[in-house]
Parts: C-alpha cells; structure tokens; sequence
C-alpha cells in the first residue's frame, strides 16, 4: 500500500477546534463525500494522517482508504473499522 500515491489534501472548511466541539453523525461513504470530516484518519502505510477534523472528504481520499484497506493495511482513527460509514461534522 505504500506505494499508492496521496491524493491531494483538500482545504479545510472548519478549524479542527470548530470540528471537534461540533455535533456529528455517522454517514455511509457515498454520503460523506464533499462533507467536513469529525475524525483524524491515518492508513498505515505509510502512517500519515489522511483525514483531519474540519477537511472535505473526497472520492479520492474515500478511494485511497478503500485500496489500503484491501491490500492488508490499517486504517486508524475511524469510528467505523469495517470503513462502511465515516463520522462527520452535522452542518458542516
């Protein structure tokens, strides 16, 4: 998996302060697309943060966790470990 290339990070609509004091909710991964993420989610590898608190979530990040995730990697910080759904910010 480290040999996947990172999809480009997003800018953050929210500072991870405003994201992490803000009500949340947990959405299936085709609803959380374009919206403010609540969790800071880092595939190993290569064990960088992927995810912050207050960043869009894209198709490519939600494509980037999906490969990782069936080539034998772990996807830490993820409320959800079956990567079904992702939580984020409500009204974000």
């Amino acid at each position: 998996p480290s040999a996947l290339p990172l999809p480009t990070p997003p800018q953050p609509v929210l500072t991870p302060r405003q994201a992490f004091f803000s009500p949340r909710r947990a959405v299936p991964l085709s609803a959380a697309i374009g919206q403010p993420s609540a969790e800071l989610i880092c595939p190993y590898p290569p064990g960088i943060p992927l995810l912050l608190p207050g960043e869009p979530i894209t198709e490519d990040a939600i494509a980037y966790l999906q490969q990782v995730q069936a080539l034998g990697g772990i996807i830490t910080g993820n409320a959800d470990p079956t990567l079904q759904h992702l939580t984020i910010v409500e009204g974000g």
